[in-house]
């Protein structure tokens, strides 16, 4: 328990600071800490590991959007997603390929490689994600990197990177200690490069639920230099307009971090990064103006930190979430820079997304 006590004292405020979410904030530490004093996975791994960078076709930094999978009913909202990406000079969708396989599965996710691939656009999967319900370490190790196999395989040449389930080190999404996580992303990486030597593994993390204290964890479970790019979110930390110029730091410090544990070479990019806004105002701070005020601020410093690829979040405002969050978090249905129906929420949006890709 005093161990618990002193981590606590010397991490929540680093972690949660003043968020609405603090109480969260303050079991998810405590969970995580307990479980992490479980003895950790004997490491097995004990090869060179060579770490690869995706390349990148000039200095600029290449911007894409988030689209949660589900919201893709049919094939034309998948070609309707697209065409707006590729309409406002976007380069990368970044969507889940999750964790359940039926006969159908590649149906909709060959239409999004293969409608993605015509129009010059990168998908970014995330795989084995929480959106079937995947929150912890596979029941069957083997059925899990059969899958990833299997995705992997079909996709080899046409997808460069995939994103090792979301936000790891969130409450939310990863409900087993870090070591499982650490080993489990081993794992996964293992099977990716026996399928596809080229695939890089990327591993996101929220950082307000302590980012930092998360990549020294994969360190001491010596999974850091299985990552190959490290994604960055921020929530909650979209809500007041000032927040757009944290990404500075939030880059700098991620960097620093990386460089004091010797992998100052892992690529830093942003996964999500976005406001919310409601459609027909209801909180005066919260505006469709204001979401393209903090898309051009946020845009703007991300890019002046050289980081190679950067993905709003999120392209629609959502409408199939699960129940509990509809209460919780009724903010979640409004980060899109669309409404439901694919129209901007504030007509100079895509002028605003234009100039700065």
């Amino acid at each position: 328990m005093n161990e618990i006590q002193d981590f606590l004292r010397h991490k929540v405020g680093d972690a949660v600071g003043k968020s609405c979410y603090f109480p969260i904030g303050v079991a998810n530490l405590i969970y995580q800490k307990a479980r992490s004093i479980r003895s950790s996975y004997p490491d097995r791994d004990n090869g060179e590991i060579i770490r690869r960078h995706f390349p990148r076709q000039n200095s600029k930094t290449e911007f894409g959007f988030c689209s949660l999978i589900q919201e893709f009913s049919s094939s034309t909202d998948i070609t309707k997603t697209l065409d707006v990406i590729e309409n406002v000079n976007g380069r990368w969708l970044r969507t889940e390929f999750p964790y359940k396989k039926h006969k159908n599965y590649f149906e909709k996710t060959d239409k999004i490689v293969d409608e993605a691939q015509k129009r010059g656009i990168k998908v970014l999967p995330v795989i084995g994600n929480w959106v079937t319900g995947s929150m912890r370490m596979p029941r069957k190790m083997g059925d899990y990197l059969e899958y990833v196999e299997d995705v992997v395989g079909r996709y080899a040449g046409k997808v460069g990177v995939y994103n090792v389930f979301n936000e790891p080190n969130s409450f939310g999404f990863w409900l087993d200690s870090r070591e499982e996580f650490a080993h489990l992303f081993k794992e996964t990486r293992k099977k990716m490069h026996e399928t596809d030597p080229n695939a890089l593994a990327a591993v996101n993390i929220s950082w307000q639920w302590g980012a930092l204290d998360f990549i020294r964890s994969l360190e001491n479970e010596r999974a850091l230099k299985h990552v190959d790019v490290l994604g960055l979110d921020s929530y909650p930390g979209s809500y007041e307009l000032g927040n757009a110029h944290s990404w500075r730091d939030k880059i700098r410090e991620t960097r620093k971090c990386l460089k004091s544990l010797g992998h100052e070479d892992i690529d830093v990019w942003v996964f999500e990064y976005g406001f919310y806004a409601y459609p027909q105002t209801k909180l005066s701070s919260h505006t469709p103006q204001a979401q393209t005020r903090f898309f051009r601020d946020a845009t703007k410093v991300i890019s002046s930190e050289d980081v190679p690829v950067a993905t709003w979040y999120c392209l629609n405002d959502i409408t199939q979430f699960p129940r509990k969050f509809q209460t919780i978090l009724p903010q979640e249905h409004h980060f899109g820079i669309l409404k439901r129906d694919y129209t901007p929420k504030d007509p100079k949006i895509f002028d605003a997304i234009r100039s700065l890709t």
